[in-house]
């Protein structure tokens, strides 16, 4: 499995189950202009999660805690200026639980540019990254949309 991470052109690393990074493929050393060597051991929010966010506000460091798969998350990177899209995968590596983190730059992505489907979804993340709320009313046919927030 390492040896797959490590031929991805994408950034990968492999996490214990507690967040802490235990690979970094060359893909991530380059993106995030990093030394494998110097990040081994250290939590993988302070490397590679939205610096905007703590650790508490962090989508991804939840689903770490509660061991749960993210796939496709959209977040929006302040200190980069670029929107990134983050997979985690929870696996079963040599007798115990990994997680596999992949982080794909969306700006850079092949993907089209104006989705218009992908929007509403990065919307609502977005907002539950910020703990805010949203409504939209439909003028047409005089509904409405509250969210949780």
């Amino acid at each position: 499995m390492v040896d797959l991470i490590h031929s991805m052109p994408i950034p990968a690393s492999i996490l214990n189950s507690d967040g802490t990074i235990q690979s970094l493929n060359t893909a991530a050393e380059i993106f995030h202009k990093l030394d494998a060597k110097k990040v081994i051991g250290k939590n993988c929010h302070s490397i590679s999660h939205p610096q905007h966010l703590t650790e508490e506000e962090c989508p991804l460091c939840q689903a770490i805690q509660t061991q749960t798969n993210v796939k496709h998350l959209a977040l929006y990177c302040e200190v980069r200026n670029i929107t990134l899209e983050y997979t985690l995968q929870f696996i079963a590596m040599e007798s115990k639980r990994c997680i596999v983190h992949f982080c794909i730059d969306m700006t850079t992505s092949a993907a089209p540019k104006k989705d218009t489907n992908f929007l509403p979804e990065r919307i609502k993340l977005a907002l539950k990254s910020f703990k805010a709320g949203m409504y939209e009313w439909n003028m047409l046919d005089n509904s409405a949309y509250v969210s949780n927030e």
